[in-house]
């Protein structure tokens, strides 16, 4: 039959038809030998095209050739399966075969469902497992099982290539679906066997003398090798691609050893452990690769380490640091010059001090592998918890307690820290090297990684008062970051080398990003003393003389670079050219030359940083620390300003508005004369002027939304204005200067509440919300009508796609409640019905806020309901009092709270919520019971959960919280009225407990009365 097959299709025909009629001879041994001799051979001609048989398929190809459709597929997969049950012993082997080399070629046309369950789960992985088994108890193993076996793992790896077939293997299972829709998920068995299989192949390796001549060839090292690495890196996509929590999931609290109970681990971590301990330890182990390519244990290892992050706590501490039973070995692949005595000519390192794993890549010369074992280390080092490790101090009643001194341990993880240093200084120089003589950018991924987690991941701030080591830990870091400041600015190395990523890096280690929780990121240690040394001149002076070669040139593309340098130098350290006449002169100039310049792209780099200046500057920073007059700094300033806001450019006039939010909003007016300043009203009518929709881009009437916002909450919350109306008290400043641009602000606010881009609603109620809070306690007095016009915007706006738009409401809510209810307000409606609609539609807009609360446990965005419970606690209890005296909206809301946490913290539930929220819901309670009535009280006595199950475990809960006399006082009254369904003893607790704190409040006064 060979001889007269001769085109590609007739194979493909002749192998889906003989292996589809199989099981019809089933009595006829003869005929199925000879059907799965000749398909095997075939396919086995077809795999060796593209393959050569010593070697495994290439890991991001699939080698067919085959022309067969997916029926014809499906019939061979069919006939092979339900063959197997009339296969006799002494056809297993060739059977097996065959089926191997129908998954290598023909793995994108199987079917995925029938292929996992059929083929892999009744047919491979039990043949995997028994072999496996048979290999480890022999002691010269058949060349023929270990060809199998290896044939086994490439059918494997050729299945993973395939996203159906990955999924069908990997993919977790849908275990139940709850009522509100959400699926319950359990692990797939076929991934556990599957891993499990390459975790057995590991361990009969480990428990042999000599793997690679006892068990193994190093054909199936590299096979199990690589298929392994790829198993791992299938399995993190699928994970990720999923909502089931995993070892490579977000679940892993990074650099504190703690991992979810629900995670996900393939692999044991004792066995990975002891693997690469003793692969690091015997290099015969690692010679399974081949000349032109990397070594696959390198590749094992980082997609391990990116699998499941927890084990590199375990294997991190076995790698890194010395005296873990890890000895020292003379690598032969490394360079010569760190054999073991002898300095690094590189960094002049004694690499002798360095730990085994260390050493290995602080010597190792292959490019390629050299990267992946720095990506591996990067691994380890973002994830290990260094503080936990460096705070170990000796047992009280140890013979080594001396007063709390470090332990041994601490002091092996300051020379890992070193050792990790001294290997990223290292690598730095050889990449610089590699920047200079080549003309295009490398592949250094890896090192970037390790740098990154270097420079950010260590707790440098802990180590600066500890003891000498940990001193000269920081300073090995200072001029590591020296080192990377001065490769940055040189012109020849900044053309050739990743510079976008490792200007992110600079800018990272520089600090004063802005978090999702609204706090400022700082300054990391080392860059901080770096700047504060002579070594910053270097780095001032090529900054400024990279940004003056391009204002010559008039290129602004080439700017880019030292504009975001020293932007992120001055966002985080304005002194820096502050502190010396000559260096504010020289960024004078630059941002003069750059403001006026014609090219759009050099305007908007001054103004960015210009921008960056005037946002550094810190409120506890006296003016005297700096060697210019805030008067210089604001005159110059407010020159520019006028000029580029009126700019053709929409970045420019953008940068220009921002930079605006940031001056008026600083503490740069404190210290200055009213006449350089003259009217905030003025400037802030010229930022009104582009938040209406008279501005055709929307990221300036966002900007300039954004820019009203800051100069309500940092300039006249905190009175950082001058005097410019005569009037000595700052109170009567603040109030006069409301009063004047306070109408304006609400009624061009209003408009842009309903402007058609989200990030403008955002940004204007975020404006509205800070004016209404700092009128709270002013005498400013709003038109009522134009009041409840925004509350009702605002309140129309909580359903708002955007999530950032439905916070922002719900904030704004709240502050305008909290100055409608104000007292001149609230008799300005008792006496002449002043705002009584505003009031009305502020109760029906809280009254939204409180069912976004009673929504708590449900698929309502978690960000809106903490929203909603921020936006009740800034109301007063006065305001609360007013608002719910007939709405019960009090009631309501602390009825939600409780049946809350009453699932949450005080029960074993089902739920799984995050800590954040359950602490926002106890201080929400606690503000509620604080302020509430006996209505509000009846209206919690009167919910039959809370009423039969929780009444007591929310006295308990009370008197833990220590709340006040008035909260048990309402629930006692509460609990007298007839029909209560709470016990007569539950209810003489809270009037004990009322009468308690009262007498000790009165014992208190009398107290106080006598002194």
């Amino acid at each position: 039959m060979p001889n007269i097959i001769t085109t590609e299709e007739q194979r493909g025909t002749a192998i889906a038809t003989s292996l589809n009629i199989l099981h019809y001879f089933k009595q006829n041994t003869e005929v199925v030998w000879e059907i799965l001799k000749l398909t095997s051979e075939m396919l086995k001609k077809e795999s060796a095209c593209t393959t050569h048989e010593d070697q495994p398929p290439p890991l991001s190809t699939t080698t067919t050739t085959i022309n067969v459709t997916n029926l014809q597929a499906g019939h061979c997969l069919q006939g092979l399966i339900h063959s197997r049950c009339c296969i006799h012993r002494d056809m297993e082997e060739k059977y097996h075969e065959c089926c191997m080399r129908i998954l290598i070629c023909l793995a994108p046309q199987l079917p995925a469902e029938d292929t996992a369950h059929g083929m892999v789960g009744h047919i491979l992985l039990p043949y995997l497992e028994s072999n496996l088994h048979t290999l480890s108890c022999l002691e010269s193993p058949v060349e023929d099982n270990s060809m199998r076996v290896e044939l086994s793992f490439q059918a494997i790896q050729s299945l993973l290539q395939v996203k159906k077939h990955a999924s069908a293997l990997l993919a977790p299972l849908v275990k139940d679906v709850a009522p509100n829709g959400q699926e319950t998920y359990q692990i797939n068995p076929l991934r556990k066997r599957l891993f499990h299989v390459f975790q057995t192949a590991i361990q009969n390796y480990l428990s042999c003398p000599q793997p690679n001549v006892v068990t193994t060839t190093t054909s199936q090292l590299a096979t199990i090798y690589s298929g392994l690495a790829m198993a791992l890196e299938v399995a993190t996509a699928v994970d990720k691609s999923s909502s089931v929590p995993s070892s490579s999931s977000s679940m892993f609290k990074q650099g504190t050893g703690v991992a979810s109970e629900n995670t996900i681990r393939d692999l044991d971590v004792l066995v990975m452990e002891r693997f690469f301990k003793e692969v690091f330890q015997n290099e015969d182990l690692m010679t399974a690769s081949y000349s032109n390519t990397p070594n696959e244990i390198w590749i094992v290892l980082l997609s391990y380490l990116k699998h499941q992050p927890d084990a590199s706590l375990s294997l991190g501490s076995t790698l890194l640091l010395r005296g873990n039973g890890m000895r020292a070995v003379e690598w032969k692949g490394t360079n010569d010059s760190n054999a073991a005595g002898t300095k690094c000519s590189r960094c002049g390192y004694d690499c002798d001090k360095l730990p085994s794993f260390l050493r290995l890549v602080h010597g190792i010369r292959n490019g390629v592998e050299r990267d992946l074992l720095l990506a591996s280390l990067a691994i380890m080092a973002t994830q290990a918890p260094w503080k936990l490790w460096l705070g170990k101090k000796y047992p009280q009643h140890s013979r080594q307690y001396q007063g709390g001194a470090v332990s041994n341990f601490s002091v092996r993880v300051l020379e890992a820290l070193m050792g990790i240093l001294v290997v990223t200084t290292c690598i730095l120089k050889v990449h610089c090297d590699d920047w200079e003589s080549r003309a295009h950018n490398i592949d250094c991924a890896g090192f970037l990684s390790l740098f990154k987690a270097t420079l950010l991941e260590i707790p440098y701030e802990s180590l600066s008062n500890s003891s000498a080591e940990g001193q000269r830990v920081v300073e090995a870091a200072q001029e590591l970051f020296a080192a990377f400041s001065n490769i940055l600015v040189q012109e020849n190395k900044l053309q050739s080398a990743p510079l976008d990523r490792l200007t992110a890096i600079f800018e990272d280690c520089m600090g004063g990003h802005i978090t999702p929780q609204g706090l400022r990121t700082e300054m990391i240690l080392p860059a901080r003393n770096m700047l504060a040394s002579s070594s910053s001149r270097f780095l001032l002076d090529s900054m400024f003389g990279a940004i003056n070669k391009t204002v010559a040139t008039d290129t602004g593309k080439a700017a880019e670079a030292p504009v975001r340098l020293l932007r992120s130098v001055l966002r985080t350290r304005p002194e820096t050219v502050l502190d010396d006449e000559s260096d504010w002169t020289r960024y004078r100039c630059v941002v003069e030359k750059l403001c006026v310049s014609s090219n759009t792209k050099l305007m908007s780099s001054g103004m960015e940083l210009l921008d960056s200046l005037l946002q550094g500057r810190q409120h506890d920073m006296p003016a005297k620390e700096v060697f210019v007059a805030a008067e210089t700094l604001v005159t110059f300033v407010l020159k520019l300003l006028p000029e580029t806001i009126e700019s053709v450019s929409g970045t420019c006039r953008r940068l220009s508005l921002q930079a605006y939010g940031s001056l008026l909003g600083s503490d740069w007016l404190e210290h200055t004369d009213d006449r350089c300043v003259g009217s905030i009203g003025s400037h802030v009518k010229i930022v009104l002027r582009h938040s209406v929709a008279t501005e055709a881009v929307s990221a300036v009437r966002s900007a300039a939304c954004k820019a009203i916002g800051d100069i309500c909450s940092n300039c006249f919350l905190c009175q950082n204005f001058p005097d410019s109306s005569g009037v000595d008290a700052a109170s009567s400043s603040e109030d006069s200067q409301l009063q004047l641009i306070g109408p304006d602000v609400l009624g061009a606010m209003l408009i842009a509440m309903k402007d058609r881009s989200a990030p403008v609603r955002s940004m204007a109620l975020f404006a509205v919300g800070n004016l209404a809070q700092v009128s709270v306690d002013s005498a400013c007095f709003y038109d009522p009508e134009t009041l409840g016009d925004a509350c009702e915007v605002a309140c129309a706006c909580m359903g708002d796609e955007n999530e950032k738009v439905a916070g922002n409401a719900i904030r704004s809510i709240g502050h305008l409640a909290s100055l409608i209810v104000r007292d001149d307000y609230s008799r300005a409606m008792s006496q002449r019905g002043w705002g009584v609609d505003a009031f009305c539609t502020t109760v029906n807009a809280l009254g939204s806020v409180v069912r976004c609360i009673q929504s708590l446990g449900t698929s309502l965005d978690e960000k809106v309901v903490i929203a909603a419970m921020s936006c009740l606690q800034t109301l007063s209890p006065t305001s609360l009092a007013r608002i719910s005296a007939k709405s019960e909206l009090v009631g309501n809301a602390m009825v939600a709270s409780i049946c809350y946490l009453a699932k949450e913290s005080w029960s074993k539930g089902t739920y799984s919520s995050t800590k954040k929220l359950v602490g926002q819901v106890e201080l929400l309670c606690r503000h509620l019971l604080d302020t509430a009535t006996t209505v509000d009280a009846s209206v919690v006595t009167g919910c039959e959960e809370i009423a039969e199950s929780w009444m007591e475990h929310l006295y308990e809960w009370m008197i833990l919280q220590e709340c006040t006399v008035g909260a048990f006082d309402v629930f006692a009254l509460a609990l007298q009225r007839p029909g209560s369904r709470v016990p007569i003893n539950v209810e003489q607790k809270f009037a004990n407990r009322a009468m308690t704190l009262f007498r000790a409040q009165d014992d208190a006064a009398d107290s106080d009365d006598e002194l």
